[in-house]
């Protein structure tokens, strides 16, 4: 006698039931679980997708930005839309959705330590664990990387990593593997239960501040920033062309763009390498030339050690409102009219 199929699938949907009801603690209750950099992550999605007002300023690019850049002290229409870790990658989603969604900006603002422009640090462990960025965007990440022959970015110990390899990640952290996700949850065993609590206040912190977020928190920090320490200016074909992308999309839109990267100290001055300083230089420029619109700054300005708060180079409170007003001064009226 033939067992029924129904019985079949009776059992496959009770042996699954375990990880639905797992998957669905953080997909019901994220705020519950994730760490404290979650909500700055889950706020920024909420404007990408239309919440808040339309704004005639965006700044993008990774923590330097996110801790450098204060939207309240620049003033009304701007918003601080840089993560930490961030590259070109998350920036172009991050753009094109907030396009989708809104009137187009009058001007975008663009910063990222030289390093996200060579690597990454935040894809899998923020991006892909905080489901920022739809699987569907992963893909086209991915095919995007396997075409350019930039998969090892997505995993700087391995040269031979390939799309499978990739694609099996992805899937770990689509379906919410207990592997990836079980230690959240070990961790709020562990704390004073006051997690939901602070990761409400970090959520009502970014829509306050309007995307800043203070990362660097000494008073002072006079160590060199990693994000210089390179020979070579080893430029990422796949940051390169989400660069690009970025760049046409604000051309088409008729947004203004300025590209700089944020302050560093005078130790990382001094320790920058003048081969790696020249290619940098000479790579913004390229990209200045075949966008003509585009406004680049090569010339990286030195804050005295009291405007950083950590060893990476995060400026603090005193030196955000610094490079803030810096902004202003040279760049406001690109947004008016």
């Amino acid at each position: 006698m033939k067992k029924k199929p129904f019985g079949l699938v009776w059992k496959c949907a009770l042996a699954a039931l375990p990880f639905m009801l797992f998957a669905g603690l953080f997909i019901v209750f994220p705020m519950h679980f994730y760490n404290q950099e979650y909500p700055v992550w889950f706020w920024q999605k909420s404007i990408l997708y239309g919440e808040g007002e339309d704004a005639d300023v965006v700044f993008l690019g990774d923590s330097i930005v996110k801790s450098g850049v204060m939207p309240t002290v620049w003033g009304e229409g701007s918003y601080n839309l840089a993560l930490a870790g961030g590259t070109a990658i998350e920036m172009r989603y991050t753009l094109e959705t907030y396009l989708a969604h809104h009137e187009s900006p009058k001007l975008v603002i663009i910063g990222f330590g030289q390093n996200h422009y060579i690597d990454m640090d935040g894809y899998w462990t923020r991006d892909i664990y905080f489901h920022y960025l739809p699987l569907a965007e992963h893909l086209r990440v991915l095919s995007e990387a396997a075409r350019l022959n930039d998969l090892p970015l997505f995993d700087e110990e391995n040269e031979s990593y390939t799309l499978t390899d990739a694609l099996l990640e992805t899937c770990t952290y689509t379906l919410y593997s207990p592997g990836k996700y079980l230690p959240a949850i070990l961790n709020v065993l562990g704390d004073d239960g006051d997690r939901l609590k602070r990761n409400r206040q970090e959520q009502a912190y970014s829509e306050q501040m309007l995307g800043y977020y203070p990362i660097g928190k000494a008073e002072s920090c006079g160590a060199v920033s990693g994000s210089v320490e390179y020979v070579y200016f080893d430029l990422s074909p796949m940051q390169d062309a989400c660069m690009r992308d970025i760049l046409t999309m604000c051309t088409d839109a008729g947004i203004r763009v300025v590209i700089e990267r944020p302050p560093y100290n005078q130790a990382s001055e001094d320790a920058i390498d003048a081969t790696f300083a020249a290619q940098y230089a000479a790579y913004l420029e390229s990209l200045a030339a075949d966008f003509p619109g585009v406004i680049v700054n090569t010339q990286v300005d030195v804050y005295p050690d009291d405007c950083f708060g950590d060893e990476c180079g995060h400026l603090n409170q005193n030196g955000a409102e610094r490079y803030t007003k810096s902004l202003f001064e040279r760049y406001a009226y690109l947004a008016e009219g």
